[in-house]
């Protein structure tokens, strides 16, 4: 009898069917400045009738990357990012 450490693995096929439902985005509700969409087992707010973007970004006199860490509810834990609407200077 002999031993193999070769092991067959079957390949995940994605059908068409399984591919279109995985990548298929449904919008839910459309407001006048955001949409809910789902993607997926994802659901998620989206800008309508966006036409542009801004960013201002906060750096101190060091020249170092202002973070502010706040308790976000949808994801019931704090998460670390760039603050918004900071005035003055």
């Amino acid at each position: 009898m002999s031993c193999s450490n070769q092991t067959n693995f079957l390949p995940h096929k994605l059908t068409d069917s399984l591919i279109h439902q995985l990548l298929m985005k449904t919008t839910l509700h459309t407001g006048k400045f955001l949409a809910l969409v789902k993607e997926g087992h994802w659901e998620y707010a989206d800008r309508t009738n966006a036409t542009g973007a801004a960013i201002i970004v906060a750096v101190t006199a060091e020249q170092k990357l202002l973070l502010v860490e706040q308790y976000r509810i949808p994801v019931h834990t704090r998460t670390i990012e760039l603050p918004a609407g900071i005035i003055g200077g």
